[in-house]
């Protein structure tokens, strides 16, 4: 099963949270029907690095090409600035 995780690097924890949340909504209402499932938000293995907190949304689905265009459309809603990122994993090995 292919599998995105997103994942979220910020300095203050509770934006975080939120934004994460956000975009789980985002996701979900962008997948609609299409044949996948999102799994979290939820706090990264390694919440804490380098004084980022980071959460993980995971993305199952059986063919990761029919929700490639309503996965980009959620994520490009994300907020763009210099205390965000959102990095895309498909088909991690480790989610650490």
């Amino acid at each position: 099963i292919p599998l995105l995780d997103a994942t979220r690097g910020l300095i203050n924890e509770k934006r975080v949270q939120e934004v994460s949340a956000r975009l789980g909504d985002r996701l979900r209402s962008a997948i609609g029907e299409l044949e996948a499932r999102i799994l979290g938000p939820a706090v990264a293995p390694l919440y804490r690095i380098k004084g980022r907190f980071r959460m993980h949304l995971l993305v199952k689905t059986p063919g990761l090409e029919a929700i490639l265009p309503a996965l980009r459309k959620g994520v490009e809603a994300a907020p763009n600035d210099r205390t965000l990122q959102v990095h895309i994993d498909v088909d991690p090995v480790n989610l650490l």
